[in-house]
């Protein structure tokens, strides 16, 4: 929906009618999984049975915030407001597909200790930190993302599996969590103020966009700590060391670990840590740059962290991870390769990235689009 049906009242909890309402708690009905998800699973599982400590014969590997970079071009119809109660995030994936997805994977969900090597043992000693992620599901009709149920539900089994092997205790919060924060009205409210019309400027991924805004507060909600997009995947132990991630957040301050290659610390919000009250003051941050840039006709998130970066100690910024189409090859990895992700915590495998890599030896040819792969 534009702008205009999306408008808040006084108190704030009316205006959840547009944006709760286009979230179902109905699990959607079981299709084929996209070649988006397929693809990019196979990848990765080439990928980090090469460059993790981990044995090559782990289960599912996994991926995205559900926050993808939108397809822009996808056609949706507008939507009427419907009841905000149905808001629930992830649902599981029917057992069908999870058993396809396993068999793709070629793995169970079950780690050994013998398998896996260090890690598991290293794990079982210490207490799990939290990776949490941020999904929420929009109707079909209300949303450009290029993904469908199936392929984010595939997404969210896989990047709960990896985070999981790593050494991590993954977490899918949603809407509700960012409806617990004390600010919530008030930070909903103002973000109408926000232009997010989209490069076609017909406003198709407004509900998206601004569930990536209120992904902030959701994480103040929580407590803070680190959160990743799902399609974000761990090297290794995520940590980008031969070690393990601590159980407590290791600098409360808040820090980017992506950037935009060879900038000042454009800052990606793919993977990103910090106290609670770090997220909430970030969270009021980005809304005030994004209100600053109302008259524009597009705005988001990653728009107002890149554009913070020129205000002096905002966030502090380092370049931990590798964007998918680096490490897309097109072919089978050798030793040699694994220069490429040294030292780095993850691969994010974007829209963009799967677009922009060679994904030819995983996708299949059935004259899909590369937005499908």
């Amino acid at each position: 929906p534009e702008p205009s049906s999306l408008a808040t009242t006084s108190s704030g909890s009316e205006n959840l009618d547009s944006l709760g309402g286009l979230i179902s708690s109905t699990p959607a009905e079981s299709t084929t999984p996209e070649i988006t998800s397929d693809a990019s699973v196979s990848a990765y599982t080439e990928i980090a049975s090469v460059t993790s400590p981990v044995n090559s014969t782990l289960s599912t590997p996994g991926f995205e915030t559900g926050i993808m970079p939108p397809a822009e071009e996808a056609v949706v119809e507008e939507s009427a407001s419907i009841p905000a109660e149905s808001r629930k995030t992830y649902t599981p994936m029917p057992p069908s597909l999870a058993s396809d997805t396993m068999s793709l994977l070629g793995g169970s969900t079950v780690v050994s200790a013998e398998g896996s090597n260090a890690l598991t043992a290293q794990v079982q000693e210490n207490v799990r930190p939290k990776m949490y992620t941020f999904f929420h599901r929009i109707e079909p009709r209300s949303k450009a993302t290029g993904m469908n149920d199936a392929g984010d539900n595939a997404l969210l089994e896989a990047w709960e599996a990896r985070w999981s092997e790593a050494g991590w205790d993954p977490k899918i919060i949603n809407l509700e969590d960012a409806q617990r924060h004390p600010r919530f009205d008030e930070y909903y409210s103002r973000l109408q103020e926000v232009g997010m019309k989209g490069t076609g400027g017909q406003g198709k991924n407004r509900i998206y966009n601004e569930l990536c805004f209120l992904r902030w507060i959701a994480m103040a909600s929580v407590g803070g700590g680190f959160m990743s997009d799902y399609d974000l995947f761990p090297l290794g132990y995520g940590t980008g060391t031969d070690e393990p991630a601590p159980a407590q957040l290791p600098d409360p301050s808040f820090t980017v670990y992506s950037i935009v290659p060879n900038s000042q610390g454009a800052g990606i919000p793919c993977l990103i840590s910090g106290s609670a009250e770090e997220w909430e003051r970030m969270a009021f941050e980005l809304l005030e740059n994004a209100i600053q840039h109302k008259d524009d006709d597009h705005w988001t998130d990653m728009f107002a962290l890149m554009d913070l970066r020129w205000s002096q100690d905002v966030y502090k910024w380092s370049d931990d991870v590798i964007d998918g189409q680096y490490v897309l090859l097109g072919r089978e990895w050798t030793q040699d390769d694994c220069e490429l992700t040294e030292g780095r915590r993850g691969v994010h495998f974007s829209h963009g990235a799967m677009t922009e890599g060679d994904i030819s030896q995983y996708a299949s040819e059935t004259g899909e689009t590369m937005n499908d792969r």
